[in-house]
């Protein structure tokens, strides 16, 4: 939930930025005919969606046997339940990060939904992971921010 709140409050702020800087470069006549609101809340929307869909253009990009490559190292970690799915939130060259995201039961009796962060790396024309972190976990009290906010 903290980290939605973040989210939301960053891209709001990356949104109005951007709807001045939009505004500083169309012509004046358009300038005075037009509400700021509507250009706030175009930007606003674009900042909030901008990230979601370029996790996902990434995600979809990458070969079909890194599924099989981040289940296991997902079955390898602290979590104990299942994976539910994953993501790759960023690719630059040979290396990637991704987050997998499982489901785990709490000693209260509901559910958690923990985060595994995985580093990739391309070898040899395939891609491996070469490192784990456990960032959010309420059995293992790791709590971090990821953003985007998948869980």
């Amino acid at each position: 939930m903290i980290g939605w709140i973040i989210y939301l409050v960053c891209t709001f702020i990356i949104g109005v930025a951007l709807s001045f800087v939009t505004a500083l470069f169309r012509p004046l006549p358009s300038k005075l005919d037009t509400s700021p609101v509507k250009s706030v809340l175009v930007c606003f929307f674009i900042a909030i969606a901008g990230p979601f869909i370029y996790v996902e253009t990434v995600t979809k990009s990458m070969p079909s046997e890194l599924p099989t490559q981040i289940s296991k190292a997902f079955a390898d970690s602290d979590i104990d339940g299942p994976m539910l799915y994953y993501k790759v939130i960023w690719r630059l060259g040979d290396h990637a990060s991704a987050i997998a995201v499982g489901q785990e039961r709490t000693k209260w009796g509901g559910t958690d939904r923990p985060v595994l962060r995985l580093k990739l790396e391309r070898v040899d024309g395939n891609w491996k992971v070469v490192g784990t972190e456990v960032i959010v976990s309420e059995r293992l009290d790791r709590d971090s921010i990821v953003l985007p906010p998948y869980r």
